[in-house]
């Protein structure tokens, strides 16, 4: 009776060892990743499975990113990399102000960002959905709080739409108010920073203006014509400021848009009146 108990005891040792060993193996991130990432790049069979595999990918991604988010990011650039099959992704890791990560992983044209935070208690991942290309970062200490300022574009082939976001920083999240503090634009060109200031010079191309706003103009706006937009950082959100070539289709497109955001009239008034 004693050598069965014995051996049903060393028995059950054995076991926990084995399975405190097989464990990780079988809950790791890494791995996990890899799996999803395979099956990214073997592309959706259907609409219904792309829209599973994405969801099973940025869960996976997320789960990487809760596990080694908070080491320095050239580890955790490696780990990612060496999850994911180098023929179909790339990887970009970039230390944002106050102590923030911004992690994108490129695939097929697409692009998926997520912002890593060192919470309180733990490490803290946020998909930022809608934010393509990462091109530059400010951080605002407003009088409402902390506001990050992330600078992109869309991704693909040129050229490339601007995107702007703002976050509001609270102490174990971030809140996208954006909408609060952006003014609605749209079309192609280039964005960035003023020296080093969270204010920005943002430049679109007339005519890809006047076709994404769906204003018709006759003839059409040559492609040289440009909008210069300016967003200055005032009172908790970002003030524009509006002016184009000085001509009548310019003055007629900023006339017509000024109709469909009546919010950019101060923005535009100096211009419009001069011309």
């Amino acid at each position: 009776g004693k050598k069965v108990a014995l051996l049903c005891g060393g028995g059950a040792i054995v076991g926990l060892m084995y399975l405190s060993m097989m464990l990780p193996k079988m809950v790791d991130p890494g791995e996990q990743l890899t799996l999803v990432a395979r099956r990214v790049a073997a592309g959706p069979k259907s609409p219904e499975d792309a829209k599973e595999i994405k969801i099973a990918f940025n869960n996976a991604v997320e789960n990487m990113l809760r596990r080694y988010g908070s080491g320095n990011s050239t580890a955790l650039s490696a780990k990612l990399k060496a999850s994911l099959p180098p023929s179909a992704f790339e990887v970009l890791v970039v230390d944002l102000p106050k102590g923030l990560k911004l992690v994108e992983i490129d695939t097929i044209l697409q692009a998926s960002d997520f912002m890593v935070m060192k919470g309180t208690n733990d490490t803290r991942v946020f998909p930022l959905p809608g934010f393509e290309v990462y091109d530059d970062a400010r951080a605002v200490n407003d009088q409402a709080g902390p506001v990050l300022v992330l600078l992109g574009h869309t991704g693909g082939q040129l050229p490339h739409r601007p995107i702007v976001r703002t976050y509001a920083l609270l102490p174990d999240s971030i809140e996208d108010d954006s909408k609060n503090m952006v003014p609605a634009f749209t079309g192609e060109g280039t964005a960035k920073f003023v020296k080093d200031t969270a204010d920005l010079a943002i430049d679109l191309a007339l005519p890809s203006v006047a076709q994404l706003e769906k204003i018709s103009l006759t003839p059409p706006p040559s492609a040289d014509k440009m909008m210069h937009l300016q967003l200055r950082w005032k009172e908790s959100r970002y003030q524009p400021e509006l002016s184009a070539s000085p001509d009548l289709q310019s003055y007629l497109l900023l006339l017509a848009r000024n109709l469909k955001y009546p919010e950019f009239w101060p923005a535009s008034a100096a211009y419009l009146g001069a011309s």
